[in-house]
């Protein structure tokens, strides 16, 4: 009946016909109800290379088959095992990509906190600039005032004030960058709102974040100042430190 029904050339044979069909087979497909083996090994010794593909439960195959040369048998627990395989490669690429997705957001965590410590770290050195470089003109003028200053002594004013300002916000930098590190970021908040004028306002509030998966802290900094806009001196303490 099947092979009237299939939309393929078919012609269906009696089990007394079974061994002169596989001797002209390179593939068997055995799928039967049978309590018995339905195919031992003198249906298939002189069938030469042949490939047995046992999907009934219980087994068609007489196990003895296997051990012909040239044929292949596979059957329902061969077939599950090669599926068990494809699962576990599957799990195990999977494990990886989730891996390197941990790693790669961790990365990018790092270096959001970082980027936010240095922001508030510029500010703090840029207002301590400020401060720096009045303070200096008006020594400078009240010793003009006195007899006046060669240019290497401007010079050895100049960098003296830049000496105290490196050692002043030495340790502050420290604690900057070690508050990124421990998710401190109320005194990060703190910092920035202290030195940097144009922070607050409208931009959402830190918030701690809690690792993989849960999501950036808001208001991520687009802002931050460049390279170019730090004196050198500020960003030759930065890299010191």
């Amino acid at each position: 009946h099947v092979a009237t029904e299939v939309d393929v050339p078919a012609r269906a044979l009696s089990l007394d016909a079974v061994e002169e069909a596989i001797e002209a087979a390179d593939v068997v497909i055995s799928a039967t109800g049978s309590p018995e083996y339905v195919l031992s090994s003198d249906h298939v010794e002189t069938s030469g290379e042949t490939t047995v593909i046992d999907i009934a439960q219980p087994r068609d195959v007489d196990p003895a088959v296997e051990s012909l040369p040239g044929v292949v048998v596979h059957d329902i627990d061969g077939l599950e095992a090669v599926t068990e395989k494809t699962r576990e490669r599957r799990r195990e690429a999977a494990q990886k990509v989730e891996a390197m997705i941990d790693d790669e957001f961790e990365r990018l965590l790092e270096s959001y906190k970082q980027r936010r410590a240095d922001r508030a770290i510029s500010g703090m050195y840029e207002a301590a600039e400020q401060v720096k470089q009045r303070e200096v003109e008006t020594a400078l003028a009240k010793l003009d005032a006195q007899g006046g200053l060669t240019d290497e002594q401007r010079e050895t004013v100049d960098a003296l004030a830049d000496a105290l300002v490196g050692q002043l916000l030495s340790a502050p930098t420290k604690s900057l960058r070690e508050a990124a590190v421990e998710d401190d970021w109320d005194t990060i908040q703190t910092a920035m709102t202290l030195f940097d004028p144009d922070f607050g306002g409208d931009e959402p509030s830190l918030e701690s974040p809690s690792g993989p998966r849960d999501g950036m802290p808001d208001g991520v900094p687009e802002d931050v100042p460049d390279d170019a806009d730090v004196p050198r001196h500020v960003l030759e303490g930065l890299a010191d430190d």
